[in-house]
């Protein structure tokens, strides 16, 4: 038998590494308590998280559930009580604010949508307490409010369903008050802006009877 095969000799050692690993070693001794407390909070952070998202998702079911079975300005008003901004919360203010305005109670029905405005304004609903406010302002025989709010729908739900829906309904104030030379210009932007609104046709045909009857 022949002589074993030699060892491999051992591979030599790096200056380079050992500087490397003096360093790491230096700088754990140095901050490895910073390290320790920020890996820490990076935990608690993720599970916190976790947490928060599974909690919110929980109230928005539950909320979802009292809204669902609520038939009743009490019961509405548990729900906004229990679960305060939160979308069902929301839709409750909206019920409420109607329901407000059905018993003939304007200013508590103005001051429902307003508190929805204020809590929620990206509610997917929240153009709906402007158009109610302006239906309070009418009932109440007040149309330059009417318009006001009509106007401030528009502006701040531009891109929502009440924005062309306040565009309408302000032409319609003008038009009932007599006004068309305000209503006009209303109605043909209306009908350009939105012309595959149902409601297109009718504002155009509006639009055409004013100015035949202005003379235009």
């Amino acid at each position: 038998m022949g002589s074993p095969a030699p060892a491999p000799a051992p591979a030599p050692v790096s200056i380079d590494d050992d500087l490397a690993d003096l360093k790491w070693a230096a700088f754990w001794e140095k901050h490895h308590k910073t390290i320790i407390v920020a890996a820490i909070a990076v935990v608690v952070l993720l599970v916190g998280t976790g947490t928060f998202f599974a909690m919110s998702a929980a109230r928005d079911q539950a909320a979802a559930d009292a809204f669902a079975v609520a038939r009743d300005a009490a019961a509405w008003q548990k729900v906004i009580a229990e679960y305060p901004d939160t979308v069902p919360a929301g839709n409750a203010l909206l019920l409420l604010a109607g329901s407000q305005r059905a018993t003939g109670t304007l200013a508590e029905s103005n001051a429902t949508y307003e508190q929805l405005l204020s809590r929620q304004p990206r509610h997917p609903l929240a153009g709906s307490a402007l158009l109610g406010i302006a239906t309070n302002e009418l009932a109440a025989g007040k149309p330059a409010e009417a318009v006001a709010a009509y106007e401030k729908a528009e502006s701040q739900f531009a891109k929502q369903y009440a924005a062309p829906v306040a565009l309408y309904l302000e032409a319609q104030v003008f038009l009932a008050e007599g006004k068309q030379n305000e209503a006009l210009p209303l109605l043909e932007r209306f009908a350009s802006s939105y012309a595959e609104s149902i409601a297109a046709s009718a504002a155009s045909a509006q639009a055409t009877q004013l100015r035949g009857a202005l003379g235009m």
